[in-house]
């Protein structure tokens, strides 16, 4: 009996079809993280720092390690600020003296001293204001990848709490077991993401003198807890509705 080369065509479907093609380079290409920097209230500019001992960075990695230098550099502004803020009357109140001969002398040489602070008030009231601005767009930024983050973990908790009715329905207690263990890893990965909040309220914070500086009172809503899938997506919104009103509060003030 002969052999027989049969060769037998079958059609797929096309969503098959594009599951077994070759993906192209363009859609599996990692993204070159953006540089990200920040202008400084005094002058300069500090940039976000990439970790090379941990994954590949991106946007998000980059702007939480920027975001993480800024609470101690504004802890060591506090009394700064507020000596700053009594040299302009200081020297309104020297000029409007009267001219007695004791201090007639020392005067000239502290108003000119006292010149050149003005011109350094100035620079700092204009840097203010950048700094706060390049600092809210920073929040926002994070928020975004946070929200981001956290509509992931909801859709995953969405389907293991299908899945595991499903397995409790069928009494399949091996498979309940593996996605109880998906769902509590799911529900450390939901808490790590919000505990990132208590990061961006405690910079906010320390931040509450150069805010006001800049004439941008501010403060987060409560994100809370949660434990499901549709507190996760309503915890997600309420970062995005935030995002957006920061980017508001800080495309209103000026840049550097």
């Amino acid at each position: 009996m002969p052999d027989l080369d049969l060769k037998i065509d079958v059609k797929l479907p096309p969503e098959i079809q594009k599951h077994l093609q070759q993906p192209d380079c363009a859609s599996i290409k990692i993204p070159r993280p953006e540089k990200l920097k920040i202008c400084l209230p005094f002058g300069g500019s500090m940039e976000g720092i990439v970790d090379v001992t941990k994954a590949i960075p991106d946007d998000c990695s980059l702007t939480f390690s920027l975001l993480l230098q800024l609470p101690p550099l504004m802890a060591s502004l506090g009394c700064f600020i507020k000596v700053l803020g009594l040299i302009k009357p200081l020297i309104d109140i020297v000029k409007a003296l009267p001219d007695p001969t004791a201090i007639a002398n020392a005067l000239p040489d502290f108003l000119k001293a006292a010149e050149e602070v003005v011109a350094c008030v100035v620079q700092i009231q204009l840097g203010v204001p950048m700094f706060v601005r390049d600092m809210l767009l920073l929040i926002a930024k994070l928020l975004k990848c946070i929200s981001q983050q956290i509509s992931s973990i909801a859709e995953l908790m969405g389907g293991l709490a299908i899945s595991i009715q499903t397995a409790t329905t069928s009494n399949n207690t091996e498979l309940l077991a593996q996605l109880q263990c998906a769902q509590d890893n799911a529900d450390a990965q939901a808490a790590a993401a919000l505990g990132s909040m208590d990061m961006i309220a405690a910079v906010l914070a320390i931040a509450e003198p150069l805010l006001a500086l800049a004439g941008v009172p501010l403060s987060l809503p409560e994100i809370g807890s949660a434990q499901d899938a549709e507190a996760l997506r309503s915890a997600a919104n309420t970062m995005l509705s935030i995002a957006s009103s920061l980017e508001q509060v800080a495309e209103a003030l000026p840049s550097c």
